[in-house]
């Protein structure tokens, strides 16, 4: 299917360069733009991913601001120090 896009100008001069440095046409350079978009918002995608880890956040703070439960950033970096060596820790325990 056939469709107009409109590119602004101050971009065409840059996708020439583009196209001649990668061999492709603009239509081409288009096609691969729109996949790409259409990628990061398809399940699984960089943006779904993204509202994922903010409602994470999200729920991961709601929950600490009903029960105080935490962990301090040196308990949490001294547990990560451990990682990967002989002497590694379990994950700390959260308190208030």
């Amino acid at each position: 299917m056939r469709t107009l896009v409109d590119i602004p100008e101050e971009h065409l001069e840059e996708l020439k360069r583009i196209g001649k440095a990668e061999k492709l046409t603009r239509a081409e350079m288009v096609r691969r733009a729109v996949t790409a978009y259409i990628g990061e918002w398809d399940e699984g995608g960089r943006q779904e991913k993204r509202k994922a880890f903010v409602r994470d956040a999200e729920a991961a703070w709601a929950e600490y601001q009903e029960t105080g439960f935490h962990i301090t950033l040196d308990e949490a970096l001294g547990w990560m120090d451990t990682w990967g060596t002989e002497a590694e820790t379990k994950t700390p325990a959260c308190h208030k």
